[in-house]
């Protein structure tokens, strides 16, 4: 089997969706199916069992994704380890992001750290409550989130954004249940805060006209006029005057906002590269976020 074979099956066992287990893993779909039949060849054995709500595993695969929990927990123990006895300041950061933050921040970022330090970065676009989860697991060594999570983690703050309702011409509130809406993907903690300030204000749920995938796709629908849209993010639509904009208070006059933090764990700062990286973080985050 091949290092990555552990992690497929620490995360599969993890999520129980192929189609989650593919994008965490950076594979297609088909391709991920096949490694995992490879996989079950290669032990003699059958892993998982497709059913409607996703995929079960045999008795066979509980054993062997326990395994794949302990293997990789062992590995990251002696990597750890020989960077701190070394001293080690070089290597690869394996850092999980949101799709929005490699857009907007990370580029940036990437660029000044590595003009004072020799690593490489291995990044992992993902949701943000799946970047938990992969720090958690210690997936990834530290990443960025959206919204409010409850963890274990060191969690720092970085930047706070008012959410906003954008659109190409002047509207009111109360004008927004009878216009139309253009939606697109957003991390669950900020779509469960939109939708109950949405109920804190009107009694008929939102006219969504347009779905999307990405936000610069939803702007370019705002700009031909087809709807308005609540972005979380000011950075979308910072220096674009040609658009019209509502700062969104909750009904006791509070901003409506959302929190964009760093998480690590502890038990990695005993690795000088990934010390290093925190250090700067809490040094020059909210700079870089903020520019």
């Amino acid at each position: 089997m091949r290092d990555q074979d552990w992690n497929i099956i620490s995360i599969l066992h993890r999520e129980r969706n192929i189609t989650k287990t593919a994008d965490l893993v950076f594979m297609t779909q088909p391709t991920l199916t096949k490694r995992i039949q490879q996989i079950e060849e290669e032990l003699g054995i059958l892993l998982v069992l497709r059913n409607s709500k996703g995929v079960l595993f045999t008795p066979e695969g509980e054993y062997v994704a326990g395994k794949a929990e302990e293997i990789l927990r062992q590995f990251n123990e002696i990597t750890t380890h020989l960077a701190t006895i070394s001293g080690g300041r070089a290597g690869v950061l394996k850092i999980g992001v949101p799709n929005s933050y490699c857009q907007l921040v990370l580029p940036r970022l990437v660029k000044e750290y590595s003009k004072m330090h020799n690593v490489g970065f291995d990044i992992a676009a993902a949701r943000s409550d799946e970047i938990v989860r992969m720090v958690e697991n210690h997936t990834v060594d530290a990443g960025f989130v959206r919204g409010t999570f409850f963890t274990d983690l060191e969690t720092i703050v970085i930047s706070t954004d008012q959410v906003h309702v954008v659109s190409q011409d002047p509207l009111s509130l109360a004008e927004l249940p009878g216009l139309p809406q253009i939606d697109f993907i957003k991390e669950p903690s900020i779509v469960k805060a939109t939708e109950q300030w949405w109920n804190d204000f009107y009694t008929s749920p939102p006219l969504i006209f347009i779905r999307v995938n990405h936000a610069e796709t939803c702007l370019a629908m705002i700009k031909e006029g087809l709807g308005y849209a609540i972005l979380p993010d000011t950075r979308y639509i910072k220096g674009k005057k040609e658009l019209f904009t509502i700062p969104l208070l909750h009904k006791d006059g509070t901003k409506f906002t959302r929190n964009t933090s760093f998480i690590y764990s502890r038990e990695k700062m005993g690795t000088p590269m990934i010390k290093d990286f925190v250090d700067y973080i809490k040094k020059y985050g909210v700079n870089l976020h903020s520019s």
